[in-house]
């Protein structure tokens, strides 16, 4: 029964949009001009702002990353369609995505949906595969870094806690 109950708590976080997207500024050390945002997901429960760490592995526990990763990415696609980019001279917005998302053969179709329903620019946006993905098949990430790059979206590998992206 705590299963069930679990499930129909983080199931309400997403519909009840207790989950919330802040973005956190990329700097360009050498010019210090922003050229990028990157989303992060926090929690909102009316009382306490809730970080990942205290939430996401409840999501990985009861399989439920695949509905947080389309939640966040509907939400910055959404927002980033009314970002004026070119005034603010934002190159791109990244976006973590779990390895569950990344491998399910809706993705691409569900970016590209998203992307065109909310008329954001793809090459604006750059998905990121977290470090706590656990990556199963390698040659199926090479293939959806292809066909995203077909389609405009990057795909990079998150830092890993190095502090860079590849």
């Amino acid at each position: 029964m705590l299963g069930q109950e679990s499930r129909l708590l983080l199931r309400g976080m997403l519909l009840h949009e207790q989950l919330e997207v802040y973005y956190q500024p990329q700097v360009d050390l050498k010019t210090h001009h922003v050229r990028g945002l990157e989303a992060l997901v926090r929690c909102n429960n009316g009382s306490d702002i809730l970080t990942p760490n205290q939430f996401l592995p409840w999501f990985e526990e009861f399989g439920m990353m695949k509905d947080l990763d389309r939640f966040v990415m509907d939400r910055v696609i959404r927002d980033m369609s009314v970002t004026p980019f070119e005034e603010l001279g934002i190159e791109e917005v990244s976006v973590n995505c779990s390895y569950a998302l990344l491998a399910d053969p809706g993705f691409l179709p569900f970016l590209l949906d998203r992307t065109s329903h909310y008329r954001m620019p793809r090459n604006k946006l750059t998905v990121e595969l977290t470090e706590s993905s656990r990556v199963v098949e390698m040659e199926r990430v090479i293939d959806r870094a292809k066909q995203l790059r077909m389609a405009g979206i990057a795909l990079v590998l998150d830092d890993f806690c190095t502090g860079f992206q590849g």
